[in-house]
């Protein structure tokens, strides 16, 4: 029986950066022609996994408290439900939501599961029409999970913590306005006022 091969870590830039949407799912052509990437791991990020459905190495560092959050892999699934949903992460890169909880929440701290895969898999649930943490019990974790790049999904236990430390800084406010002043600046010819009654609204 062969010796399994050794963990390596490949250097990044920065430890566990904050991907944005569009990288991802980078394009095939992208990785391949990057001579520095491994089994489709481009060298400038931080991972000891090559394995997309085995995430071991990288959950073993997260304990060691190294990454800020999981590099996102993808490999060949001969089956993938719901792998339709990926066709809105150009839509988010393009929208810059993900920018917009990143300035205003910072991190997480160390984790497998940080604050980029919390809020995509939100995004996620949204567009899965999954209302609530506790649904993602009727879904297979791992298939959801691999639409994250990940080997599974976080459990319910995971995601409540996660959004209780966010919900501890409160800027849930602060967020939906940053939010809306975003999409208002991207398409301020489309602002309008509706006036109904003596009542404005935006």
């Amino acid at each position: 029986m062969d010796e399994p091969a050794p963990v390596t870590v490949v250097p990044g830039a920065a430890l566990a950066p904050a991907v944005p949407g569009a990288a991802l799912a980078p394009a095939a052509t992208e990785i391949n022609a990057d001579p520095t990437a491994v089994n489709n791991v481009p060298a400038n990020v931080l991972t000891s996994d090559r394995d997309p459905t085995d995430r071991s190495g990288d959950r073993a560092l997260a304990r060691l408290g190294v990454p800020q959050d999981a590099v996102p892999l993808f490999g060949d699934h001969e089956e993938l439900p719901r792998a339709g949903v990926l066709l809105a992460v150009p839509v988010l890169q393009a929208h810059g939501g993900l920018e917009v909880f990143t300035r205003l929440f910072g991190s997480l701290g160390p984790a497998f599961y940080g604050l980029r895969t919390t809020v995509l898999s939100l995004v996620l649930m949204a567009l899965l029409r999954i209302k609530r943490p506790e649904n993602l019990k009727e879904y297979s974790p791992e298939k959801l999970g691999y639409l994250l790049g990940l080997d599974r999904i976080a459990e319910v236990k995971t995601r409540r913590r996660k959004l209780t430390l966010l919900a501890e800084q409160g800027r849930g406010r602060e967020l939906m306005n940053e939010l809306a002043r975003l999409r208002i600046s991207q398409d301020e010819d489309r602002l309008a006022f509706l006036y109904v009654d003596g009542h404005v609204r935006e």
